[in-house]
């Protein structure tokens, strides 16, 4: 995969505010009248949901890890600890 395809592809990975709007554009899906009638698109469509709940859950840890990190590094400055 081209260098440019792959960055663009990641783009939509860790774009959050895109998977939470898909996020709610599928569940709203599945409270339409009749949609489990397909059970083959009902069970597709929340995949779909999972792996984006799991994307945007990934992604939070993440971010508390790195909060969490942004504060070591902090108290470690702030006692020059050189360890770091």
């Amino acid at each position: 995969m081209p260098l440019r395809s792959a960055w663009r592809k990641s783009g939509t990975i860790f774009d959050p505010d895109r998977l939470v709007h898909e996020l709610e554009s599928l569940e709203q899906q599945t409270m339409a009248e009749g949609f489990w009638n397909d059970q083959t698109a009902a069970q597709q469509l929340t995949r779909n949901i999972s792996r984006i709940k799991n994307s945007l859950e990934k992604l939070a840890s993440w971010q508390r890890r790195l909060s969490d990190l942004q504060v070591l590094l902090e108290v470690a400055m702030d006692e020059n600890d050189e360890s770091i």
